[in-house]
């Protein structure tokens, strides 16, 4: 008997052999199995990054992500699949999804869509990630895809900083505080971080006080 060979990734099958029509003997057993044993190895399962979707400024749109089997199989192959954040947050930049995967006999790609919250805030580009688990009839060779939300808003005006001048009775003993505000023209969509340091004008910054050498009476800072 031939057998053809494959690369297919498939249950043991089967065929039989039948006898009939003998002359001068008796059919004792007219059929035979034979069993031809599968020896390919089951596929592998990867999810692509995407490079980037852009956010929008309302409504919601889709971004897949594509997860691909290495070679075709002649089983039902499965995986569970679920979002994770990365710096975009589900619930305000990307809706959260969960499911699995059903590839039928053949079937190489399957999509997961995710969701894209659009905002008109002006912010860093946003990444989520989608993760591969339980897979059946097949491995994964790459269990995370990466999804990038681009930032499509204009960036706002720079904000100017401003320091009030403020004026304070010294008073005659101890110590007093004084209080300078310091404020921006506009609010920011971003960390705005300044430093600060005193500088003498006509009044002159307190020095650590002089201690006085019990032996030669000298003074040291």
């Amino acid at each position: 008997m031939t057998i053809d060979g494959d690369l297919l990734d498939e249950a043991n099958e089967t065929f039989l052999l039948n006898l009939s029509n003998a002359t001068n003997a008796v059919i004792l057993d007219n059929q035979g199995q034979a069993t031809i044993s599968d020896n390919d190895p089951a596929p592998t399962r990867s999810i692509n990054d995407l490079a980037s979707i852009s956010e929008g400024d309302s409504g919601t749109s889709v971004a897949n992500l594509v997860v691909t089997l290495s070679t075709a199989s002649g089983h039902v192959v499965t995986v569970d699949y679920a979002t994770a954040d990365g710096t975009a947050n589900s619930g305000s930049d990307y809706l959260a999804s969960s499911g699995t995967l059903t590839f039928n006999p053949g079937e190489l790609t399957k999509n997961v869509p995710v969701t894209i919250i659009g905002d008109t805030t002006f912010e860093s580009n946003e990444t989520f990630f989608v993760n591969l688990t339980a897979p059946v009839n097949a491995t994964i060779s790459d269990g995370q895809g990466q999804g990038t939300i681009t930032n499509d808003d204009p960036a706002p005006p720079t904000p100017n900083l401003t320091i009030n001048d403020a004026t304070l009775a010294e008073g005659d003993t101890g110590t007093s505080t004084m209080d300078f505000t310091v404020s921006l023209s506009i609010s920011s969509a971003t960390t705005v971080t300044v430093d600060y340091a005193t500088a003498d004008g006509s009044a002159t910054a307190a020095t650590p006080p002089s201690t006085i050498c019990c032996v030669c009476g000298s003074s040291a800072i």
